[in-house]
């Protein structure tokens, strides 16, 4: 429940009721460093990046260390797990194709990448790099892949 209201907070750029919920979250969930990242990103949304770097240093010293994102797509019955960072996907160059051409085709239509919290001091075009890899979106690319194999079969 915490952690929607947190989401909530992030959707509708509320970090009043954000800083008080993840101050609850903190003391619930302290190992849960998923909520001191959310507060973070809200944070670098704001341009406050003082505060996210006391906050990742608070985290730091705690000994919180960020996991790795994660996603899984089910294929026939088959699940397939993503991690952040893992190079060793399958079919991934056909993959790493999809979503490289997909930006560019989805901009034309009038997409902006949201890369207002994406790290701090890195270039707007790494930025863009790193939320277009997300791994949801190599889920979703491999259940598209699968799915355009499917119907050509079929």
């Amino acid at each position: 429940m915490g952690r929607a209201l947190l989401a909530g907070c992030r959707k509708h750029r509320n970090l009043d009721v954000a800083e008080i919920a993840t101050g609850k979250l903190f003391v619930l969930e302290p190992e849960n460093s998923g909520n001191y990242v959310l507060l973070s990103n809200m944070y670098a949304e704001a341009g406050m990046w003082e505060e996210v770097n006391n906050l990742r240093a608070l985290s730091k010293c705690q000994g919180k260390k960020k996991n790795p994102g994660s996603s899984w797509i089910e294929i026939n019955g088959k699940s397939h797990l993503f991690l952040g960072g893992d190079k060793s996907l399958p079919q991934s160059k056909e993959i790493r194709l999809l979503l490289e051409a997909l930006p560019e085709k989805i901009k034309a239509t009038g997409y902006i990448p949201d890369t207002s919290f994406a790290l701090h001091g890195v270039g707007e075009e790494e930025k863009e790099c790193n939320v277009k890899i997300h791994t949801e979106k190599l889920a979703i690319a491999l259940g598209f892949l699968t799915q355009a194999q499917i119907q050509f079969l079929g």
